[in-house]
Order: C-alpha cells, then sequence, then structure tokens
C-alpha cells in the first residue's frame, strides 16, 4: 500500500502578534509559526504554506475556503472571546467538528473539524498549549494517515506531588533521568523557557498526582 504524503497549511490567527522585530505597542513575537515547519516535517508531513491572517472572520473564512492543502493547522481563535471567529469560519464553509475541546490542561482549546474531503487541526494561541494539541491531534492524524501506528504511551514516576484541575488531565513539562520526572519551572502555557530542558510531559490523572506515583509519559519528539 502506497500513502500519500499529506500536504499542510499553517495559519497563524492574531493581530496581537508581530512576524518581525522585538515585542512592542502591545504585540508580541509570534512564536509558533517560525516553529510549526518542522514540527509539520518531523511528524511526517509536507509544508505547503505559512501565512498570518487577521482576526476577522471574512479573513478566516477566505484562508480555510481556499486553501487546496489536505490539512488545514491553525493557531489561535478556538476559544469563544469577541476576536475568535474559528468556529463561525468552519460553519460558514461547510465544515463539521469532530472534536471540540479536549479534557486536557494545558491545551483545552484545541479542535479538529472536517470541510469537504479536507481535514482541519486547531490549535490554541499559547505555545505550550498549541505543542499539546499537536501532540494529540496532528501526530495521531498523520500517522494514522501515513499507514503508521501510534506509540504506546510509556511511564514514569513523578518526584514531587502536582495538583490538577478536577476533571481534566493535567500534561506537565518534565526532565527524564532514569525513569524519574521532575517538574520544570515555567509551566504557564504561555511560556517556552520550559521547553529548554523538557524531555516530555507527565501526564497526571485529573486532580493531579503524588510524588512517586507512576503516571503515563509523552516523549517530546
Amino acid at each position: 500500500i502506497v500513502f500519500k504524503k499529506l500536504v499542510v497549511d499553517v495559519f497563524i490567527f492574531g493581530d496581537e502578534l508581530l512576524s518581525s522585530g522585538p515585542s512592542r505597542d502591545g504585540k508580541v513575537r509570534d512564536s509558533l509559526g517560525p516553529q510549526l515547519p518542522l514540527w509539520v516535517d518531523h511528524i511526517g508531513a509536507e509544508l505547503n504554506q505559512v501565512k498570518l491572517v487577521a482576526d476577522t472572520l471574512e479573513d478566516h473564512f477566505a484562508a480555510i475556503s481556499t486553501s487546496k492543502a489536505d490539512l488545514i493547522v491553525t493557531t489561535g481563535g478556538t476559544a469563544a472571546g469577541p476576536v475568535d471567529h474559528l468556529h463561525n469560519a468552519i460553519v460558514d464553509a461547510g465544515g463539521s467538528f469532530i472534536i471540540d475541546a479536549v479534557l486536557v490542561r494545558p491545551g483545552y482549546h484545541q479542535l479538529m473539524a472536517k470541510i469537504g474531503d479536507r481535514h482541519l487541526i486547531g490549535l490554541p494561541g499559547n505555545p505550550q498549549s498549541a505543542v499539546i494539541g499537536l501532540l494529540s491531534l496532528a501526530v495521531p492524524f498523520i500517522a494514522g494517515a501515513n499507514g503508521q501506528p501510534l506509540p504506546a504511551l510509556e511511564t514514569c514516576q513523578i518526584s514531587s506531588a502536582l495538583k490538577g484541575p478536577a476533571r481534566e488531565v493535567r500534561l506537565a513539562l518534565c526532565s527524564l533521568e532514569s525513569n524519574i520526572a521532575t517538574p520544570l519551572e515555567h509551566l504557564d502555557s504561555s511560556m517556552l523557557r520550559g521547553f529548554v530542558k523538557a524531555d516530555g510531559y507527565a501526564v497526571l490523572p485529573a486532580g493531579g498526582a503524588d510524588a512517586g506515583q507512576i503516571v503515563p509519559w509523552l516523549n517530546l519528539p
């Protein structure tokens, strides 16, 4: 059996984002646009384009409806705020939702939709949430499209107690040594610094985990 490599368009939503220079005038530098081409390639797909898209329903709809890619990956706009237009743009394009939010923190506001014969994966705008969305949705989707099995999760022993939300699974960024997962600083979903020393995520059940508890482990690629 021969599998066609998926072609991916990446659309970055957010009028507050800058594509060059330092943060200024209430705007911040886009951190996901430069990362996603490497992620797309690493997980087995072919990048067509990365494009910044304005925070209007019209621009969202135009980007989605004119894309010829097999898979559209978006960042930002997945919640229900006043400038979050992705849901409406998908509906206007004739799409239907397969997944609309996942009970995980960070990364709750991730989604998957089908628009005609194409699929769309919507990642949250915060960097850690977006990476978790990639690992949760894009990695298994692309693996399946390539005819590859999804690797089973390993396990680890968490070095210290960590609290978690009452309803959602918590993914805690950790370093790993001798199968001991040590939580890192800068765990907030908006922070990139935690990735510098990270090996992956400890997957904590709802409510959190005690020191020494064995929990699933999700490797960073």
